[in-house]
């Protein structure tokens, strides 16, 4: 038939066509993405592992320093520091935590005479003063009766000399015991208060108040201490 033939032509015009358009392949090249191996992460530092970021220290620093807080110094310790003469008899103790140094009076080792220093003012004179007092079972004195105490030489300056007779009392509290005589005195040390304490029976700690007041007036800032009393 004269119509199929013409189609016929047609498809094979087309098809030919076609089969002779062939374009060139395209050669896609594979993205490679680059993987962390297994074991090869970048190290850290050791203030990145702890958390430590120095920007924010200087930051929280400036933010201390603008409200007046300073970093934390160490105080220097007294020991090593001061310089005094015991009396003749007194003997020197064993070292014990708090104190600068101790002695004992004479060889019955019931009474003693001790000094410790404390950072700042240590409360202040009326706190401590009416403490010792207190220890002693006496009632605090008011502001007048304070300032109307003796005075005794001590970290060449005048201070406050306390002496009280009662039922004494440690820190520790409880029974006090009665007959007991305690003698005490504070002075400004630096950023740190003084303290030097006697006491035990009245009987063994009054002949010593002289001692005890030319004891103080020996204390004085230095390299060492003196050998004016008996060792252990």
């Amino acid at each position: 038939m004269k119509i199929t033939t013409t189609v016929l032509a047609l498809l094979t015009t087309l098809l030919l066509s076609g089969c002779g358009d062939r374009r060139a392949p395209v050669e896609l090249e594979p993205v490679r993405e680059e993987l962390a191996k297994p074991g090869l992460a970048t190290p850290l530092s050791s203030a990145a592992r702890f958390g430590y970021n120095p920007s924010s220290d200087d930051a929280a620093a400036r933010a201390h320093a603008s409200v007046g807080i300073l970093p934390a110094t160490p105080h220097p310790t007294a020991s090593g520091s001061l310089h005094w003469s015991a009396p003749a008899g007194w003997i020197e103790a064993p070292p014990r935590s708090m104190r600068e140094v101790t002695f004992f009076l004479d060889e019955s080792r019931s009474a003693e005479c001790y000094i410790s220093v404390l950072g700042g003012g240590a409360g202040g004179d009326a706190a401590n003063l009416n403490r010792w007092r207190g220890q002693m079972g006496l009632p605090t004195l008011d502001a007048a009766q304070l300032a109307a105490l003796p005075r005794t030489r001590c970290l060449e300056s005048e201070a406050p000399l306390l002496i009280a007779e009662g039922a004494y009392r440690g820190m520790g509290g409880g029974a006090g015991t009665p007959g007991s005589l305690f003698v005490g005195t504070m002075a400004p040390w630096g950023t740190q208060t003084l303290f030097v304490r006697m006491v035990g029976p009245k009987a063994l700690v009054e002949p010593h108040v002289d001692a005890f007041k030319s004891f103080c007036a020996s204390i004085h800032a230095g390299s060492d201490h003196g050998d004016g009393g008996a060792h252990d």
